[in-house]
């Protein structure tokens, strides 16, 4: 039905416009665990917290790798793909481009930024 179709492209909008900041949180949780799991390599001891400095440090530098983010590519069936890009205002912050991949069924979707690949198709 149509109801369907609108709530699935909210859906579907929703979670891809969202990748860039669940990518950066990602990569700011894993920076934090490898400083811990160095300081127990090198000082034989864990450090309870993240010196502020230190912190910010991590952030910014999460924010610069997250600008790179631009080379991100979400390949979706055509009526997808059509349905996403008439939604020009959404389009102009985010963070990937949209691709027509014409073996993807409608949900279907691959997302890759060159040379890692993320892909969800129906069973």
């Amino acid at each position: 039905s149509l109801e369907d179709e609108k709530a699935y492209l909210r859906e579907l909008s929703a979670n891809l416009f969202t990748i860039k900041g669940e990518i950066s949180k990602e990569l700011q949780k894993l920076i934090i665990e490898k400083i811990h799991q160095l300081s127990m390599d090198f000082l034989g001891e864990k450090i309870d917290g993240i010196p502020q400095s230190l912190l910010d440090k991590v952030m910014a530098s999460v924010e610069h790798i997250s600008s790179y983010l631009e080379t991100v590519v979400v390949e979706l069936n055509e009526l997808d793909a059509l349905a996403i890009n008439s939604n020009v205002t959404a389009l102009e912050d985010c963070a990937f481009k949209i691709k027509v991949n014409k073996d993807l069924r409608r949900g279907e979707f691959k997302i890759t930024d060159g040379d890692t690949l993320y892909a969800k198709f129906h069973s």
